[in-house]
């Protein structure tokens, strides 16, 4: 099953098809709700690790228990039921996969097939010099916590102490940040264990607005913060300078190229849309003195120049980190792509 989600979803759980399919398992609406799997304006079950994966294995199992074969099962997962039921009869009643392949869809002649290939690669990347990456977490680093209020993942943040970026990592399925909890429908979140037990120490102050000012309290987060997590930043006077628009330039291009974020750019030039961008038009960017370094007691965060020829698996084995937290930091989306000069942050921000 494991190897099943590569092929789905390349492991990523927020993956969302043209078509609408969801999740590391590409559950569609009904076949989602069909295995108990919720979709409404704050939580998506589908991007869920655990229960899309749970789900994911019922309904493998109700399709094996129809077809009595693993390949056709697999072969009715991508395309249902349905063409697999009409390859049977063209093939004038094909019991396996390879009977009625040339009656699949495209994409299902090539799917069993890809199956078989990440098994292969999975199981033979040595002889291949592909080496697998440590993730930033290990599933027996992480604890499942009961949450029976509503609290956003700036208000857990700044509690104990994780960053808002893991929680969403961790936590994928509330697509908002907001865990709508209540005492009669609690909601599970996860956590690492040393800040699961913070969690517990401060959840009931934490369900009082009273007893927790804004999310972004520093002095909040430094009271039930252990000196080991305890962090304080040197504060820099940003200062403004101008930037002109190359043609083919975005403005999520501009962003990362300055450290900054497509909503600041827009805040600070006035923009409606990304989509009003121009060739030449004149940009106000924020630049922090000393490259845009924060310093926090002393440590500086890294960034790295891309140099030709690097990748991103590369310089992520440099810096001991994954390469999803890599193009995370530096806001890499779809393929990844990285060029020669290009500034990545490699320590987390």
């Amino acid at each position: 099953m494991k190897y099943l989600a590569i092929v789905e979803s390349a492991l990523n759980p927020t993956a969302v098809s043209r078509a609408g399919a969801r999740g590391l398992w590409q559950f569609m609406y009904p076949t989602g709700k069909m295995y108990g799997l919720e979709s409404s304006a704050f939580i998506e079950d589908r991007f869920d690790p655990r229960k899309a994966s749970m789900a994911a294995a019922r309904h493998l199992r109700d399709l094996y228990d129809r077809y009595g074969d693993w390949f056709l099962a697999l072969a009715a997962y991508n395309s249902g039921s349905g063409n697999v039921n009409r390859a049977i009869r063209r093939s004038r009643g094909g019991k396996d996969y390879w009977a009625i392949w040339r009656y699949l869809p495209a994409e299902t002649r090539g799917y069993v097939p890809a199956f078989i290939a990440v098994n292969y690669i999975m199981n033979y990347h040595q002889e291949h010099n592909l080496l697998p990456l440590r993730p930033g977490y290990l599933y027996q680093d992480i604890e499942n916590v009961s949450v029976m209020r509503p609290l956003s993942f700036e208000r857990i943040s700044a509690a104990v102490g994780i960053s808002v970026e893991d929680l969403r990592f961790l936590n994928p399925q509330y697509t908002h940040g907001i865990i709508p909890s209540s005492v009669d429908s609690p909601h599970e979140l996860r956590l690492p264990k040393h800040h699961a037990a913070l969690f517990a120490a401060v959840e009931t102050r934490l369900y009082d607005a009273l007893s927790i000012p804004v999310p972004d309290s520093s002095a909040v987060a430094e009271s039930v913060t252990p000196d080991s997590i305890r962090v304080s930043f040197v504060a820099v006077a940003p200062r403004l300078l101008s930037y002109k628009v190359k043609r083919g330039e975005t403005l999520a291009v501009i962003a990362r190229r300055h450290d900054t974020t497509e909503g600041r750019l827009m805040e600070l030039n006035g923009l409606g849309s990304p989509a009003s961008l121009f060739p030449g038009q004149i940009l106000k960017i924020e630049k922090v003195p000393g490259g845009g370094l924060l310093v926090k007691k002393g440590v500086v965060v890294k960034y790295h120049r891309v140099r030709r020829g690097e990748t991103l698996g590369k310089i992520a084995r440099k810096y001991r980190v994954s390469m999803a937290r890599l193009a995370s930091w530096n806001r890499l989306r779809g393929k990844k792509v990285i060029y020669p000069g290009q500034k990545l942050r490699v320590t987390a921000p």
